[in-house]
C-alpha cells in the first residue's frame, strides 16, 4: 500500500493524536504543555489573517481588547477526542462565569476544520461563546501548539497564569479559572 493511503494516513493521524494526547515530546517524556510555554508572560496577539470570528459583537477580538477580563483561550478541532470532552466545560463556564468577566476564546484550526463545520456548530447554538475559526493555521503556529487541545489562562493583567493540556485535569483547571476571576 502506497504511503499516500487514506486509511494509513488518518492511522498517522490517529497516532499523533494520542502521543498528544498522552503529553510525551519527542523524547517520550511528559509535558504539562503541549505549546510554546509562556507562564508569568503576555502572549503573541492572535494572528487574524484569514480567520472568521463567530459570536463576537463587532465582528472581532483581540487579546490586548480583553485586559480587564480573564481569558480561557483553547486551541482545537472538532473531531479531536480532547477538543469534544472541553467543548460543554468551555460552554458552561461561558454561561456561567461571562458576566463576572470570564472571556472563553475557541480558536479552530482551520486545517483540520471545515469554516462550514463551525458555522453549522454556532448556528445550531451549541457553541455561544467567541470562535475563532483559523483558516490556515497562523495561530497554532504562532503560539507553537504542538497537540490538541492545548489551552492559556490569562490573568486580568493580560499575563498567562495557567497553561496546558486542560482534559488532564479539569477540577484543577476549573479551580484555578475561578481564582482567577476572584470566586
Amino acid at each position: 500500500m502506497p504511503s499516500s493511503h487514506p486509511i494509513l494516513r488518518r492511522l498517522a493521524v490517529l497516532l499523533l493524536a494520542c502521543v498528544a494526547a498522552a503529553g510525551l515530546s519527542s523524547c517520550g517524556e511528559s509535558k504539562d504543555s503541549l505549546a510554546r510555554e509562556l507562564g508569568g508572560r503576555k502572549p503573541p496577539e492572535l494572528d487574524l489573517v484569514g480567520g472568521t470570528w463567530f459570536n463576537v459583537p463587532g465582528g472581532a477580538l483581540s487579546l490586548a481588547s480583553s485586559l480587564g477580563k480573564v481569558v480561557y483561550l483553547e486551541f482545537g478541532f472538532p473531531t479531536c477526542p480532547g477538543c469534544r470532552f472541553m467543548a460543554p466545560h468551555m460552554q458552561r463556564w461561558h454561561e456561567q462565569w461571562g458576566e463576572k468577566g470570564l472571556v472563553v476564546i475557541s480558536v479552530e484550526n482551520g486545517p483540520q476544520t471545515p469554516l462550514s463545520s463551525t458555522e453549522e456548530r454556532v448556528r445550531a447554538g451549541t457553541i455561544t461563546h467567541p470562535v475563532l475559526h483559523d483558516a490556515h493555521g497562523r495561530n497554532t503556529v504562532l503560539f507553537g501548539i504542538q497537540g490538541f487541545p492545548s489551552a492559556y489562562l490569562l490573568d486580568r493583567n493580560g499575563k498567562v497564569v495557567w497553561e496546558g493540556v486542560p482534559f488532564r485535569n479539569v477540577t484543577a483547571l476549573e479551580a484555578k479559572l475561578k481564582a482567577t476571576l476572584g470566586l
